[in-house]
């Protein structure tokens, strides 16, 4: 996990994993919406076997 800042300085908390041997990269959320402990909280959510993507937007990196 870490944070993304793009070019206008705009931030978002961004948790990288692989899902079928591929690197994959899911949006949290901004941080002044999600404390990184919010998002570490999530992140270990997503991590769980049984866990829905369709709740978060997955992207190929």
């Amino acid at each position: 996990m870490y944070l993304q800042v793009g070019p206008t300085g705009a931030q978002s908390w961004i948790f990288r994993f692989m899902l079928n041997g591929k690197a994959r990269a899911m949006g949290l959320g901004p941080p002044h919406a999600m404390t990184m402990t919010e998002a570490r909280a999530h992140a270990a959510e997503c991590r769980m076997p049984n866990a829905e993507s369709s709740c978060c937007e997955v992207r190929t990196r």
